[in-house]
């Protein structure tokens, strides 16, 4: 009997994604898997603190459940998103980073110049760009997944690459800014203590990567991605990173 329920949703699971549709089984599957019930990660024992960023996982954890049942263009860095801060909250969890409530706090503040720059009336001028190709995008025709190209989404052009470029340029240095104010012995050393932490968040953003392109795949079956591009975008990640911790440490540097 559990054979044949198998069968059952797999081909169920199979024909809609044939159909290129993310309706009923799909959704249904993708949103049990995404949009859990419960607060698993975090466990019964968590701290309000941990408890805190683990809603924010959950809260991406909606959006990009959003993006795969709608392929709405202005979610599709959550795809990526929600990956990221999951790796996170598990080096967390894995007594991975040494200064914990430090990565915890930063999870959330980050993550609130990013909810806030969802709304237009609140929007900064560095995620202008972003919202701008995500309606151009849609406004092509209706059905804009199905010719969407790779240059589209990835690279210093592409949607994927202007959010990497507001979030973790734009927004990266100023929320680890003020999550510092908040650690007095953390701000006496400028920050160095936290440089051991942010290089091995890194991995973090390695496996988070593959996840969010084999999510793209599901969504926009269409969409062929040569390993070329994908390792390009992990390398622009990986250079916004540094570039925002240059201008962490030295925004850090003159306020002294």
């Amino acid at each position: 009997m559990k054979s044949r329920w198998k069968i059952i949703v797999c081909n169920c699971l199979t024909g809609a994604l044939a159909a290129g549709l993310h309706g009923g089984c799909a959704s249904a599957v993708k949103r049990t898997e995404v949009c859990p019930a419960g607060v698993r990660a975090a466990g019964a024992q968590a701290s309000p603190l941990r408890l805190r960023a683990e809603s924010v996982r959950r809260a991406l954890g909606e959006e990009r459940c959003a993006f795969l049942r709608s392929r709405d263009p202005e979610r599709v860095f959550a795809v990526f998103y929600y990956h990221v801060t999951g790796a996170v909250l598990r080096m967390v969890d894995g007594a991975q980073l040494e200064h914990q409530d430090f990565w915890l706090e930063e999870v959330i503040a980050f993550h609130a110049d990013y909810e806030r720059n969802r709304h237009a009336a609140l929007r900064e001028p560095h995620w202008i760009p972003y919202y701008e190709q995500a309606a151009n995008l849609r406004g092509r025709r209706l059905r804009w997944w199905a010719v969407v190209s790779p240059a589209d989404l990835t690279g210093s052009t592409g949607l994927i690459g202007m959010a990497v470029k507001a979030h973790i340029g734009g927004d990266l240095p100023r929320s680890l800014r003020a999550v510092l104010r908040r650690y007095p012995s953390l701000a006496a050393a400028r920050g160095s203590l936290l440089e051991r932490d942010f290089l091995i968040l890194n991995d973090a953003f390695q496996s988070a990567a593959a996840a969010g392109f084999s999510d793209l795949q599901t969504a926009l079956p269409g969409l062929r991605l040569i390993p070329f591009r994908r390792a390009a975008a992990a390398w622009a990640v990986r250079h916004r990173r540094c570039l925002a911790w240059r201008e962490f440490q030295e925004s850090i540097a003159v306020s002294d």
